[in-house]
Formats: structure tokens, sequence, C-alpha cells
């Protein structure tokens, strides 16, 4: 008997990363779960993006894989905006915004989609490793192996967990999904994903933590140990460039609307305290 496979739309939002595109769609292509259709979001590249995509189209289209482009003819400002835009043209019942300077095991789908099994789960994602730009391993304990360090065995095995409870305990404090090409979402009806996307576009770093949360209030999340998904540090990623403060008032945002929408008990509370001092502490502020 055939097996069955639901209908994935990857969303790939691109800006000057031209020199990476050619690898990147590789590894989405190459999964071992096919994808419904491939979604080229550039925003208005200044290097030769936007001649690369076209290349991908013509090769691809001979694959008899389904492939949009978009091409801003200006600069959106905010990512968020671009998931915004991803989202609306995704025709696939599950959406992987797999950003361009990312990488991705073989796998990584096969893997993440099992979560899915479980009908009430909304959002699936796997462990980040961290590569350089060369694509080798830049750092070798991953963010969730830091949380580890910390005591907390949240992240040892596979799980899958209610929304909610995984935000007070967990996500309350900071984002501890470091990376959204590490998710596959699931398009449910009660959801206005366009709604929260452009709610999401008041940060400049914290949108994602926004957006997940926010989500997880309609279902479940799953997750797995296994490092399938590869982010790429720059050196002047956002996190190294964003000002410090900026970033800190971020987060005290984030403490604040998480508080209104779930009800915390005092030890997530003190940890989300403990957060604020702990940044205000390492930013000298």
């Amino acid at each position: 008997m055939a097996q069955t496979y639901k209908k994935i739309s990857v969303v790939v939002p691109n800006y000057n990363y031209s020199h990476k595109l050619e690898k990147r769609i590789k590894t989405i292509i190459n999964q071992t779960y096919p994808i419904h259709e491939l979604i080229i979001l550039d925003d208005a590249s200044t290097d030769n993006s936007v001649m690369t995509i076209e290349k991908i189209k013509k090769r691809l289209k001979e694959k008899k894989i389904e492939v949009k482009i978009v091409v801003n003819k200006k600069n959106s400002g905010n990512v968020f905006k671009q998931w915004q835009k991803g989202f609306g043209l995704a025709t696939g019942d599950y959406v992987w915004i797999a950003e361009a300077d990312d990488l991705a095991t073989e796998s990584f789908l096969e893997n993440v989609m099992q979560g899915f099994n479980d009908e009430e789960v909304i959002l699936s994602y796997s462990k980040t490793k961290m590569v350089n730009e060369k694509g080798r391993i830049s750092i070798k304990r991953t963010i969730s192996q830091k949380i580890l360090q910390t005591k907390n065995s949240h992240w040892k095995t596979n799980y899958i967990n209610d929304g909610k409870k995984e935000i007070k305990e967990v996500l309350c404090i900071y984002n501890t999904i470091p990376n959204v090409s590490a998710v596959v979402f699931k398009k449910i009806k009660k959801v206005d994903y366009s709604k929260l996307l452009e709610e999401a576009q008041r940060f400049n770093v914290a949108g994602d933590w926004y957006f997940y949360c926010h989500l997880l209030l309609h279902g479940k999340i799953a997750y797995f140990k296994k490092a399938l998904n590869l982010q790429c540090i720059h050196k002047k990623s956002v996190t190294n460039t964003t000002k410090k403060e900026a970033y800190l008032n971020e987060v005290i945002k984030m403490h604040e609307i998480i508080s209104n929408i779930v009800q915390l008990n005092k030890k997530s509370k003190d940890a989300m305290d403990a957060q604020e001092k702990y940044l205000k502490s390492r930013f000298h502020l």
C-alpha cells in the first residue's frame, strides 16, 4: 500500500544569499519526505539572488516540482512580513519556513512530520546544530544542550507536550526554539496566521517567540532530540548587531505578553525575573 504524504509548503525567505541558495534548495528537494510546493521569497536582494532563483526554478521544472517566486521591489524591513507573505501563498496544510542561509539533513521532514501523527500537534520541531559559514560545526553544544546544563531535562528525549504547558514550563522564560528552520507548522482554521504575523512585526527579534507562543494556545508541540536542522551563524547576525537595550526591552515585553495569555506559577515568574536580571548584568545595563 502506497504511503500517503501530507502536503507541505516550503517557504524560503531570501535576502542577499545568492551564494547559499543552490545548497539550501538542494537540502529541501532531497528530503526523504516529498514536498508539495516550493515558495521562494526574495526581499529586494542587491546581489545575484534573483538570477540564481530563476536558474533554480528552470531546473526544478524539469523535475516537476511546483515553484513560486515572489520578488519584492523594495525591502520589507522586517522578516516577519516575509513569513506572513509565505503563509498567505502556501496551499499546503503544513508550512516549513526554511531560511535561505540554513541547511537540513535529508531526513528532517521524515522525522519532524511524525509529530503530526497526533492530530492535536500544531508545531513540530527538531534540535538545531550551529554551523559556521563553511558548514562546519561552529558551536559544539547546541542550544538545547546549553539549556540542559541548567539541569533541566526537558529536551533529553523526543516528546509531545500540551502547548500551554510548554509555554508555562519553558517558553515563558525565553525563546527555546532557536531557529524557525527547525520548525514545521500545521495550518488550522481557528488560527489567523496572517494576523498573528502582522502582530509579530512589532518586534525586530522576538517576533518568532510571539508567534510560537500564540500558536501553542491552540494545540500541542512535538520535539525531536536529533539535530536535523543546521543553523548558519554569521559574524554579523541579527542577535550580534541588535542593540542590547532594545533586545532586553523585547524580552521584557514578551514576558508581559506571556503573563497575560497564560496563568504562571511563582516558579515560572521567578525564572522570568531571573532571566531579565541575567541579561541586564550581561549587557551591563
